[in-house]
């Protein structure tokens, strides 16, 4: 994409991450050949069922598992996803907590006595800690 067809925010916008990146990073698939794109123009069912670009896509694959996830699976794919969540909403917070400070004194979590567990995810004390509750219930 050329930045200087594309409206002045959009355009530097583009400008901006082309100078950071290299087109070899992009991974793109055309519209014609991406199969997400049958969903995103409203197909029916019979035209997803029906449709090859999922057959093709799912046989590029070479080392894919079927069957249900284990537990083990879906309690890191939780994890990695609340570590994601908190790091994008409390990363003042967070950094302060790695950095062995203080949650700072304008945070919302202040009066929650917000710690990090083990696995660095963001977790509260307070009276909870004296509930006769599971870890993960409590915090």
């Amino acid at each position: 994409m050329q930045p200087h067809v594309l409206k002045t925010f959009v355009s530097n916008r583009v400008a901006n991450i082309q100078s950071l990146s290299s087109n070899s990073q992009w991974r793109h698939v055309s519209s014609k050949y991406n199969p997400a794109n049958v969903l995103s123009r409203g197909a029916d069912v019979k035209d997803l069922r029906d449709n090859h670009l999922w057959f093709l896509k799912n046989c590029l694959h070479k080392n894919v598992e079927t069957g249900f996830l284990t537990a083990a699976e879906l309690d890191n794919a939780k994890q990695l996803l609340i570590k994601k969540v908190q790091s994008t909403t409390f990363a003042k917070e967070i950094t302060a907590l790695q950095d062995g400070k203080s949650v700072p004194v304008s945070s919302k979590l202040k009066s929650l006595d917000p710690f990090l567990d083990s696995d660095s995810i963001l977790r509260f004390g307070g009276r909870l800690k004296n509930a006769n509750l599971e870890y993960d219930a409590k915090h």
